[in-house]
């Protein structure tokens, strides 16, 4: 798989991350990323992913591809760099990255958020699984074909699904080849938890 960020050129500066947030989404992480916004932070978050455009939601959904479904070289140090080099705060992308950005950035203040696992994982069913589920479908399948930013949109969230499988663990209907899935995965696996599971996602 060819990776957009090679093709991107070193960035002039690359700020020092000062914080990493490594707590899965709907953990108070918009929260985080608004407070440390006030706090004179340049912070990283899914929000800023969609504002800056198709380029990040295809690096987002390459790098998930890259080290959990065997799509290419996965990302380390200088493809985060060139990512995310104009911010010091980095929030859920971590959530999936942990080794990787524990190695690259010792130096940083490191955040682990935690909630009950039942209202997490209805949290997560009720907004994240929804919108899993809801790209495969019109008007998604649909409108992108017309918009670039969609297309992206589609593409990662299609990905994240398919590395965390939402509908296997969420007890959403199951696709094809979710009772497997079934079997290697639990949602418990959320911070929070002491359960321990063979997911590529899990703590």
């Amino acid at each position: 798989m060819s990776r957009l960020v090679d093709s991107l050129p070193e960035p002039a500066r690359v700020r020092d991350k000062k914080v990493i947030v490594l707590s899965r989404s709907r953990m108070g992480t918009f929260s985080l990323y608004q407070a440390l916004a006030v706090l004179g932070y340049k912070p990283y978050h899914m929000a800023e992913a969609l504002k800056n455009g198709e380029n990040d939601l295809i690096m987002m959904e390459q790098a998930m591809r890259c080290k959990f479904l065997g799509g290419g070289k996965p990302y380390g140090k200088p493809e985060f760099d060139k990512w995310l080099a104009n911010y010091d705060a980095i929030i859920e992308i971590p959530q999936f990255f942990i080794p990787e950005f524990v190695d690259s950035y010792p130096d940083a203040k490191f955040i682990l958020t935690e909630r009950d696992i039942d209202s997490w994982a209805t949290s997560f069913r009720n907004t994240a699984g929804k919108v899993f589920e809801d790209v495969r479908h019109f008007p998604w399948n649909v409108t992108r074909l017309l918009d670039p930013l969609i297309a992206a949109f589609c593409d990662a969230n299609t990905t994240w699904d398919e590395v965390i499988f939402v509908t296997a663990t969420l007890g959403q209907e199951r696709r094809p080849g979710s009772q497997d899935q079934q079997k290697r995965i639990n949602y418990r696996s959320a911070p929070g938890s002491r359960e321990t599971t063979d997911h590529p996602c899990s703590w």
